[in-house]
């Protein structure tokens, strides 16, 4: 899994593009009034969601580094 870029860096709200093997990958946090979770997504290579059904979701905050290398196994 190699990251690509930062999207957003915000206190309440993350995203951060990966790839790995020619397929893309949207981390997404978000702590709003609405929701509190860490998700992964299918993307682009500028990380707009190609599918909406997402690959990995947590409860809550968890890093990049525990979010995307403990999911290495669905990209493969």
């Amino acid at each position: 899994m190699k990251f690509v870029r930062i999207i957003t860096n915000d206190t309440d709200r993350k995203q951060a593009i990966f790839e790995m093997n020619g397929n893309y990958f949207l981390y997404s946090y978000v702590n709003n009034g609405y929701a509190h979770e860490t998700m992964v997504f299918s993307s682009n290579e500028t990380g707009d969601v190609v599918n909406y059904s997402e690959l990995a979701v947590v409860k809550g905050h968890m890093s990049t580094k525990d979010m995307m290398k403990g999911n290495v196994e669905w990209v493969q």
